[in-house]
């Protein structure tokens, strides 16, 4: 009896509410994501500052993705203008940028498994940050960041398979 109850409460604590999950619904349709509807949320457990970085590399990583599709539009219609020269430059510059943005994600990454390292041989538990939802399709995993309050999404990770 005494276990049932405890299983109960940790679940009440531990457990999103479909409060929460509307909540996470609302906020994919309000940034017109189509990621699937919500069903369930995953809990994330880490570390404060581990979870900052991830957070940080994922903003950049879809900024990278943005900035990758919006300079393929301006270089195609250069090269329908047959703007070669200035078309080859601003492929260069956009090379460089995104080298630079990714190399930034990683040593994100790198700083956060750094943490989560460290924190983990000093004895130190990881805590709870919020919530996360996955939603695969054909090509690709997207995991989806929202905080505790289900209140506003982090991040998105786009996962390529």
């Amino acid at each position: 009896m005494r276990t049932l109850l405890m299983l109960c409460l940790i679940a009440l604590i531990t457990g999103c509410s479909n409060n929460d999950i509307q909540k996470a619904n609302s906020l994919l349709k309000s940034r017109s994501l189509n990621l699937g509807e919500v069903e369930h949320l995953d809990s994330i457990y880490d570390y404060q500052e581990s979870f900052d970085c991830i957070i940080k590399a994922n903003a950049i990583k879809s900024d990278v993705d943005s900035l990758l599709k919006e300079r393929i539009s301006v270089l195609s219609e250069m090269k329908q203008k047959q703007m070669q020269h200035e078309m080859e430059s601003k492929a260069i510059q956009t090379q460089k940028t995104l080298e630079n943005m990714i190399k930034t994600a990683y040593e994100y990454e790198v700083q956060a498994n750094s943490i989560k390292f460290r924190k983990s041989l000093n004895g130190e538990r990881p805590i709870f940050l919020g919530y996360c939802y996955k939603s695969k399709n054909d090509s690709c995993t997207y995991v989806v960041y929202f905080d505790k309050e289900v209140s506003q999404i982090l991040a998105i990770e786009k996962i390529s398979e």
